[in-house]
């Protein structure tokens, strides 16, 4: 059990910080190899990112993602994006199999500066009281 007093806030953040910065930085060196630099990746992102809203609402009325994709007109980044196979940079970036980017967040080395908040996952002792998101099951989890 740690006391909120106890706990480094500001040295939690800049770790996680760090972790965020180096985890873009490898996400970008990864897909380099299409002979764009960095703020060349950068730029497709921010424009993917700006239309990203569009082809996910878009996308569930045509058939297939892939069938959407192709169905966009040349001009989109996203299109631009793929065409040049910087799609896995989006995807490196961006969600929960990436590094967390959120989708329409047009600049990941702002979203990985920000502070987040600090939240307990399960449960904590405040005032003398447990206070917890249901009960703890077998194998971590919780009904």
């Amino acid at each position: 059990m740690s006391r909120k007093r106890d706990i480094d806030f500001e040295q939690m953040a800049a770790r996680e910080t760090k972790r965020r910065l180096e985890s873009i930085k490898k996400a970008l060196d990864k897909i380099a190899t299409t002979g764009k630099t960095h703020d060349e990746l950068l730029a497709i992102h921010r424009a993917a990112s700006a239309t990203w809203p569009d082809v996910e609402s878009g996308w569930g009325k045509r058939g297939s993602f892939l069938e959407y994709l192709n169905a966009l007109p040349s001009g989109n980044p996203v299109k631009i994006a793929r065409e040049i196979k910087l799609w896995h940079c989006f995807d490196s970036l961006v969600g929960d199999y990436g590094v967390g980017v959120p989708e329409n967040e047009p600049d990941p080395f702002a979203w990985a500066n920000k502070q987040e908040t600090f939240s307990c996952l399960f449960a904590m002792l405040r005032d003398g009281k447990w206070m917890e998101r249901g009960d703890m099951g077998w194998w971590g989890w919780s009904r």
